[in-house]
């Protein structure tokens, strides 16, 4: 919905890697994920680390 009004885009991604399947499906997302967004990955503390970015 943020880009279009033309804002940045900030996907914050808390999953954590914790089998194969997961690694999987997080690669196919990131692979999947617009160019134009930034990523946050946190899964701790992610109000503090979006308010550092």
């Amino acid at each position: 919905m943020a880009q279009q009004f033309g804002e940045k885009v900030l996907f914050v991604a808390t999953a954590e890697p914790l089998d194969d399947e997961m690694r999987s499906r997080i690669e196919i997302h990131k692979i999947n994920r617009p160019q134009g967004w930034r990523t946050l990955e946190a899964t701790v503390g992610i109000g503090e680390e979006i308010i550092a970015q």
